[in-house]
């Protein structure tokens, strides 16, 4: 970020704009509407990634994306009502006037990138692993819906009943074919 930080103020000592107030506050109310939606979504996956796995490292992940929500959150209401407010028409940018703006989109930048990056760490390891395969699932599975399907077919209704009783009780075992 530090680089990015002198990189974009090295520009920006060469360059000028001029902005009107007014545009710099609608960015500002942009970014806060955005970042807050971002801090409860934030929010609510790690509640789903603790009820999902029950470990605690994605958590440092899900805190620093919070944590960079909550700079760019601070740095912008700073802009929004400290910084905006002292200009009543213009602002100038540029040539060592009003650097603070191209700071200012520079940590938004910085910040939210940073911050979905860690909110969707988490997301993806969860999403892309596979669930453990439990031993004796698939012959359960299978024995339960070959003799499901065996007694389905062509049976009156007191057989089924007897069927189905067998079946509980396990003395039926599928046909191989």
């Amino acid at each position: 970020m530090c680089v990015a930080l002198f990189a974009v103020a090295g520009f920006w000592k060469k360059e000028k704009a001029e902005y009107t107030a007014e545009r710099v506050e609608k960015a500002c109310d942009s970014v806060t509407s955005f970042v807050a939606f971002l801090i409860p979504a934030t929010l609510v996956v790690t509640t789903w990634v603790h009820e999902k796995t029950g470990t605690l490292w994605y958590g440092a992940f899900l805190a620093l994306s919070t944590l960079w929500f909550l700079v760019v959150l601070v740095r912008t209401m700073y802009m929004r009502f400290n910084f905006v407010w002292r200009f009543t028409d213009k602002i100038k940018v540029g040539q060592g006037q009003s650097m603070e703006i191209p700071l200012w989109l520079t940590t938004v930048m910085v910040g939210l990138t940073v911050g979905l990056v860690f909110l969707a760490i988490p997301t993806f390891v969860i999403a892309f692993r596979t669930p453990p395969v439990k031993e004796g699932s698939f012959e359960a599975g299978f024995r339960s819906r070959c003799l499901a399907n065996r007694n389905a077919h062509d049976q009156s209704p007191p057989d089924r009943e007897k069927s189905a009783e067998k079946s509980a009780t396990g003395s039926e075992s599928c046909p191989k074919q």
